[in-house]
């Protein structure tokens, strides 16, 4: 005999993005699930897949109508250098522009911008020290 699957389940939260874990419920709904609860230690979140009203409060606006962002990590440990081209608070970048240079026992790496975007944050200047994935600059994308 073939048991009717569960209409609740627990999922592990170990550091999802709010896109895992929209992805998570879509998958959920899909199965069948009514409920899902996501727990990370003692915190967790309890989500009715069932036809609820949706709440439209400003508090509650969908994110996907904000900005989108993406950050410059450092490529390694090392300073940083500008590159040729110094980048300046709202420059629009093209996705593998050259944004600067790490530089660390005479050696260069460069560092690219991961997308294109309008430079919104500059968060270091030429001869900082940086750590490897340290944030360099953030863009805004869409």
């Amino acid at each position: 005999m073939r048991s009717e699957p569960s209409r609740y389940t627990a999922i592990p939260v170990d550091d999802l993005s709010r896109d895992e874990i929209e992805y998570a419920l879509k998958v959920a709904r899909a199965r069948g699930f009514t409920s899902v609860k996501l727990k990370l230690g003692e915190t967790s979140f309890s989500a009715t897949l069932g036809e609820a009203e949706i709440d439209e409060s400003p508090e509650f606006a969908d994110v996907a109508s904000q900005p989108k962002s993406a950050t410059v990590k450092s490529p390694s440990v090392g300073y940083f250098r500008p590159g040729r081209t110094v980048v300046e608070l709202g420059q629009l970048v093209s996705a593998g522009d050259l944004m600067g240079e790490i530089v660390a026992l005479g050696i260069a790496n460069d560092v690219t911008a991961p997308s294109a975007g309008k430079v919104s944050e500059k968060l270091v200047s030429d001869g900082d020290a940086v750590e490897f994935g340290q944030a360099l600059f953030t863009l805004e994308t869409e």
